[in-house]
């Protein structure tokens, strides 16, 4: 696979409108900054390959080395891939079932992460009016549903 840099992240995720405003390239990128709620090229970036490509969540994933060297072995290319052990977990609390996806697992055990002390905060993605992503540091288990 080719390295790609700032010209892709920008062509495959920015102006796609895939990015989150996480900030992970702007932390990586001398080169990059976010401002009034976009990611902005400061100057111009000569390099081919960047970190702020190769560390964007939401760029290509190289599934066969993450597969290595967990596993040790190639990707599976089978639906659920390579797995130790499935489970099916889903949400208890009807606060969280009625609008959190797909049962509210990561929801609730976000909640309870956060009410045990485990953690301070989560960043997650909330949707905003015009349907926009947004990055968000949720500390309590209110915030955690808003972004459900």
């Amino acid at each position: 696979m080719e390295a790609k840099g700032c010209k892709e992240l920008f062509t495959e995720v920015i102006d796609a409108g895939l990015c989150t405003l996480c900030g992970t390239c702007a932390g990586d990128c001398p080169y990059l900054v976010s401002s009034k709620g976009k990611i902005v090229l400061m100057d111009s970036c000569s390099r081919s390959e960047g970190q702020c490509y190769q560390n964007c969540p939401r760029t290509y994933v190289d599934m066969d080395a993450i597969s290595e060297q967990v596993f040790g072995v190639s990707y599976a290319e089978d639906e659920l891939g390579i797995a130790k052990e499935v489970l099916i977990a889903r949400s208890t609390d009807a606060r969280i079932t009625e609008r959190a996806q797909y049962g509210g697992t990561v929801t609730a055990l976000l909640s309870l992460a956060l009410a045990e002390g485990l953690i301070d905060g989560a960043v997650l993605t909330k949707t905003l009016d015009n349907k926009t992503p947004s990055a968000v540091l949720a500390k309590n288990a209110d915030e955690v549903l808003e972004c459900a």
